[in-house]
């Protein structure tokens, strides 16, 4: 993939992303597939992100997703596989599909969408195929430890890359890119893999807590380099949603357990410091001091929230108000004003009131159905406290939705839909 996106020319691209979807289309191990699509559609180590991950160009500056075509493999896997479905959210599933339907209606009444920016919206929807059919893909009494052992060495890797990048303060890849969040350059926000490393830490967690052997040293290590991952990032929704996911799982688990994870972190840390590594130290002190401005925002400090508070929110929101009922549905006010980084304010932007309850309607109908199930069992059945941790992963993408970046919406890109695929297909 590096080498067809980065040192090639774009046609050679298209061909190779095109025989990778023809592979997998043809494999009967889906498995490692799914986890190189999950993986590539994160942007690991600053990769493949916004056009590079196009597998055609329609023009220099428009073009056609990875995700689009892997989608419509899914489609194709998928229905083969039809008879293995158990629509567990079917009701969930059809308000959601129905809300689809009403913003096409809504935006060809509110004034329309030119064919452009029908295909700019178009390209995501596909998108939704990867939660309908990614769990019937896998057979997690088979594959769990597989794909769970994947997942943690991709992290732990992708951990290193970013230790490497804070330590020479330069990309590892040529391609990728550093954040600098101030002037000063005394915090690098290296952003890797997100998406991908956020499932890791929570199924990771649930994995460690839920079971009862005394062997666990690739999870100790798949937490602790996730976290750090997400804190180095310096966002302060994810520092916040990593919080959450880590002390819900200090007061659902095994206390013992926990105090291990600490210790792990408390002794990388203390080698660090050893080996005089204080800039990866202090770029974690950085970070923390970024988050710490949460307390100016809760105080009522918009300015510390930056653009988002000052700019986006109230951007979208008198647009909102020349439609609050319904709002205005899939058309050219959409693409003009949605802005993905305010979650709510844009949703109701495109869906209105109305819109935005039906959302959440569905959010709590799955949430509660779960909590509800994992509350029947007994404490001794280690599917509760797996359960449990998936719900407290749930509450982690709340936060983030709600502070830093959209997770949940009627269309959004591959990366925020196949870690809610993959959450799904756990749960």
């Amino acid at each position: 993939s590096y080498v067809a996106v980065y040192l090639l020319p774009n046609f050679a691209r298209t061909l190779i992303f095109s025989l990778f979807a023809v592979l997998f289309s043809r494999s009967k191990d889906n498995l490692p597939w799914l986890v190189f699509f999950f993986l590539f559609f994160s942007a690991p180590a600053s990769l493949f992100y916004s056009s590079d991950n196009w597998f055609i160009f329609l023009t220099p500056t428009v073009g056609v997703p990875f995700s689009f075509i892997i989608a419509l493999c899914f489609v194709i896997k998928g229905i083969k596989r039809r008879k293995a479905i158990r629509y567990r959210f079917s009701l969930e599933r059809n308000l959601f599909i129905f809300m689809i339907l009403l913003l096409f209606v809504v935006g060809y009444v509110q004034g329309g969408i030119s064919f452009r920016n029908l295909f700019l919206i178009g390209k995501d929807f596909p998108n939704l195929a990867l939660i309908l059919f990614l769990p019937v893909l896998i057979d997690l009494k088979k594959e769990s430890l597989r794909l769970k052992k994947l997942l943690y060495v991709f992290t732990i890797v992708l951990f290193f890359i970013q230790l490497y990048e804070v330590l020479f303060g330069t990309s590892f890849f040529s391609h990728g890119s550093i954040l600098i969040s101030n002037e000063d350059e005394s915090l690098q926000r290296n952003i890797t893999g997100s998406y991908f490393v956020l499932f890791t830490l929570i199924i990771a967690l649930s994995d460690l807590l839920a079971r009862k052997t005394k062997r666990h040293s690739l999870e100790l290590v798949a937490i602790v380099s996730s976290i750090l991952i997400l804190m180095n990032s310096g966002t302060r929704g994810w520092m916040l949603a990593t919080g959450l996911i880590v002390f819900g799982f200090m007061f659902t688990g095994n206390k013992l357990k926990v105090s291990i994870i600490g210790l792990f972190g408390v002794i990388f840390v203390s080698v660090m410091l050893f080996f005089g590594s204080s800039k990866y130290v202090n770029n974690l002190v950085g970070s923390f001091e970024r988050l710490s401005t949460v307390v100016q925002i809760a105080q009522g400090d918009k300015a510390a929230g930056g653009p988002r508070l000052t700019e986006r929110g109230p951007r979208v929101m008198r647009m909102f108000k020349q439609s609050p009922i319904l709002g205005f549905g899939i058309s050219d006010v959409t693409v003009e004003y949605y802005d993905g980084h305010v979650a709510n304010q844009s949703i109701m932007l495109i869906s209105g009131i109305f819109g935005i309850v039906v959302l959440y309607l569905i959010l709590g109908s799955i949430f509660f159905k779960v909590l509800i199930f994992s509350f029947s069992l007994d404490n001794a059945n280690v599917v509760k406290f797996r359960l449990m941790g998936m719900l407290i992963g749930f509450l982690g993408l709340v936060v983030i939705h709600n502070t830093s970046q959209q997770m949940f919406s009627y269309f959004d890109r591959a990366d925020k839909i196949m870690l809610l695929a993959f959450w799904f297909l756990f749960t």
